[in-house]
């Protein structure tokens, strides 16, 4: 999708487009990634760049082409957190949108995770929690016969919904919830695996660690870290267990599970403590360390690899993995490719 709201549909073999492009959103928005799904893309915007509300849009490509609209929801007045939103195995579609974005504007759904229809996107159901603030894109985790879905807030805490009903009658009870683990502001998005029958949640946090939760340390992280939770069962309830946290980690970017191991990235991003303070780019790359890739133990989050001194600048986009490979992109334009090699 282009500055202009127009879907291209592109060839992989060179690119060209494949057929005409589509208008889907408003141009100069600032949207998240593409979703693809059953024919249907959807999208997010956020910032009110270019004058677009803070909405969720979606578009079914598989009808007529004289038939396709746009459908979209708003937020009014809440930015919608993370890179998009996240489906259940239903088709749900969930969106987490933070809090209100000016003094004295109100939003019905501020500091929510709100369920959509799949296709009109129409709200069915919501969670809200004053102060939650949700910061990530939520993930959809299946539990035996039911999606859960959890979610992480600048109020620094870990949120776990029962689908089948968001937040209960009052819209405002998790189905479990953590203590306190972060500083506010970490906002990277979760990351979640089974083994041998337990559910683990990856999270990450930045900041001298709190005392409301302990993890088994691997040595002192005041600048950052990833936890780990385990999901266990409480009678027909579920309750999050505090694992392991990492060592220390530079604002820490979402980790990765591949094959049993967590793949974590020390970023080195310099990030002011001061939510208000600016700065301009070339003074957050001045103040900015290597980034530094980490290969953890799942169970015990102890270092199992580290990239040491390969990387060479500081990195902002998030983890990929496939075909053996890991792929970190850096500030200083360079792709770097980490995997166990192969002869041929």
């Amino acid at each position: 999708m282009g500055s202009d709201g127009f879907i291209h549909t592109l060839l992989a073999s060179n690119g060209a487009d494949s057929e005409p492009a589509v208008p889907f959103i408003p141009p100069n928005a600032r949207p998240s990634s593409l979703i693809w799904v059953d024919g249907v893309v959807y999208t997010t915007t956020s910032g009110e760049c270019g004058a677009v509300p803070s909405a969720v849009w979606a578009m079914d490509l598989t009808a007529p082409e004289k038939e396709r609209k746009t459908v979209s929801w708003e937020t009014r007045a809440a930015g919608i957190a993370g890179s998009g939103p996240a489906l259940g195995t239903d088709g749900t579609v969930y969106v987490a949108v933070g809090k209100a974005a000016a003094t004295g504007s109100r939003s019905e759904y501020a500091d929510a995770i709100v369920a959509l229809d799949q296709r009109i996107l129409r709200p069915k159901d919501w969670f809200s929690a004053a102060g939650a603030d949700f910061n990530a894109s939520p993930i959809v985790i299946r539990d035996k016969d039911r999606d859960l879905i959890a979610a992480t807030g600048n109020d620094g805490r870990l949120y776990v919904l029962d689908a089948a009903s968001l937040g209960g009658s009052d819209h405002r009870t998790p189905f479990a919830v953590s203590g306190r683990y972060t500083s506010s502001g970490a906002g990277a998005a979760l990351a979640t695996w089974e083994e041998q029958g337990t559910r683990w949640i990856l999270a990450t946090a930045v900041g001298p660690p709190p005392t409301d939760v302990t993890f088994a340390a691997n040595g002192l992280a005041p600048s950052g870290r990833v936890v780990a939770f385990k999901l266990v069962e409480r009678g027909t309830s579920v309750a999050l267990e505090p694992a392991w946290q990492s060592r220390d980690l530079v604002s820490p970017l979402a980790p990765v599970v591949v094959n049993g191991l967590v793949f974590a990235v020390s970023s080195g991003e310099y990030r002011p403590a001061h939510a208000g303070a600016t700065l301009t780019a070339d003074e957050r790359a001045r103040r900015s360390v290597p980034a530094v890739l980490y290969v953890l133990d799942a169970a015990s989050g102890k270092t199992l690899w580290t990239s040491g001194t390969k990387i060479t600048s500081f990195a902002r986009a998030g983890l990929a993995a496939g075909a053996g490979q890991v792929y970190l992109v850096t500030y200083d334009n360079h792709l770097y490719a980490f995997g166990i090699p192969m002869e041929h």
